[in-house]
């Protein structure tokens, strides 16, 4: 999604955190239902003597949670909203460029 976003903005869009930050939340689908408890199997898994272990979870509830964040993303809006973000994070991006050069460099450099 993120490849598409720079292709709709015409340019790579970088350090994406403080636009991720920036979205709307108009951009996720809020889950309002369910949980992430789950139970797996603790021993003798597949006979009649399984122990089953119960880990529970959060709930889902309207806005951010801890089972969901702030939800799932709905793609379309996600990708206009990332393209169209108006803040500038060149800064971000020269500095992310220049440790991807650094690393590079590092790489390459023979080795004793």
């Amino acid at each position: 999604m993120v490849a598409i976003a720079d292709q709709a903005a015409g340019h790579r869009l970088g350090w994406l955190n403080p636009r991720l930050y920036r979205l709307e939340r108009s951009d996720f689908v809020d889950i309002t239902r369910g949980n992430n408890s789950f139970i797996f199997c603790a021993s003798a898994c597949g006979t009649p003597q399984e122990v089953d272990t119960t880990v529970v979870g959060f709930n889902a509830t309207r806005g951010y949670d801890l089972a969901s964040g702030w939800g799932t993303i709905d793609a379309t809006r996600f990708v206009h909203g990332l393209a169209a973000d108006s803040g500038d994070d060149r800064n971000n991006d020269d500095r992310a460029n220049q440790r991807l050069v650094s690393a590079k460099a590092y790489q390459e450099a023979p080795r004793k």
